[in-house]
């Protein structure tokens, strides 16, 4: 993709070379959540019944079959989320993306549905942030934007386009912060979701404690990313100190979240005894139960809990 960029018309970018270009389609962060399937019964302009996960396939399949190398979702503006969910900022307030709130409320992320089905259609897919961009509509943004007018610009080009509103002023530590520290934790995990989301990816990758620096909320969801991309022929091999990343796997198995099947999940354990370290294979049940497991499994964690219940 490093030779692209020459021109950009319409989500079409092609290189100077007439012979090789690639199509990318890059969609609005509404254009999606109004998308009508059904052109005998055409839906409003704003669309508001909760999606599925049928519905987002679909899209991404009309995509691909234009011939789009890659899609492109937006799903940052004006420190709002939309398609997927995150403690540091709201998640878009207008109706037509309240409507995948039903959705992610069934633990099913949209940004993952798409992300997945781009691959599957043999597309890269990329997530697209506006950093500073309100569609000339003051009114819209998360709260952070409206609580700190001291931090947005207040000098605009002549044009219908270029109101005052939300758009914030970089050179103010406190919107850099806001926007774009992430932590650490989430600055070293990236590279790895960006890998494994990649369809030309290879089919094994060797993980030491990917889970460092992260909230444990972000180490169980990297739990169930990892059972979203470890089937077919890709193989994770994770070495891991995070009992909310296992416990994700082992319940994500259990309730079918993904397509992995108890034996497709291999567990070893190290057990330190004195000078000594055992090694111990275990397996994990259709009720997502650890098998095969030494006495002083987890047993640390167990006697934490509990003392924390008085018991």
């Amino acid at each position: 993709m490093d030779r692209i960029g020459s021109v950009t018309v319409g989500g079409m970018a092609r290189s100077g070379d007439a012979t090789d270009w690639r199509l990318i389609y890059v969609s609005d962060p509404s254009s999606m959540t109004n998308y009508d399937f059904d052109p005998g019964h055409p839906r409003p302009l704003i669309t508001t019944q909760p999606t599925t996960v049928e519905e987002l396939c679909r899209v991404v399949d009309n995509i691909a079959l234009s011939g789009a190398d890659t899609l492109i979702q937006e799903v940052y503006n004006a420190a709002w989320t939309m398609f997927f969910r995150s403690e540091r900022f709201e998640y878009d307030a207008r109706p037509q993306h309240r409507r995948f709130m039903p959705l992610m409320d069934q633990g099913v992320m949209p940004l993952q549905v798409l992300m997945e089905r781009a691959r599957e259609r043999g597309m890269g897919f990329m997530a697209g942030f506006r950093m500073n961009d309100s569609h000339g509509a003051p009114d819209q943004g998360g709260m952070f934007l409206h609580t700190h007018p001291e931090w947005k610009l207040t000098e605009m080009p002549d044009g219908v386009a270029f109101v005052p509103g939300n758009r914030m002023d970089f050179t103010f530590d406190g919107v850099r912060d806001y926007l774009i520290d992430v932590g650490y934790g989430v600055s070293q995990v990236l590279p790895i979701i960006v890998e494994l989301s990649s369809p030309a990816s290879p089919s094994m990758f060797l993980l030491q404690q990917p889970e460092v620096h992260l909230h444990p909320s972000a180490q169980a969801e990297l739990g169930s990313l990892f059972c979203q991309v470890a089937r077919g022929d890709r193989q994770l091999v994770v070495e891991t100190h995070s009992d909310h990343l296992l416990d994700r796997v082992r319940m994500n198995v259990r309730d079918g979240e993904t397509f992995l099947k108890p034996a497709d999940v291999s567990i070893l354990y190290f057990e330190r005894k004195d000078l000594d370290v055992r090694i111990h294979s275990l397996t994990i049940d259709e009720n997502g139960n650890v098998c095969g497991a030494p006495d002083d499994y987890r047993t640390f964690f167990l006697e934490e809990t509990r003392r924390s219940l008085g018991l």
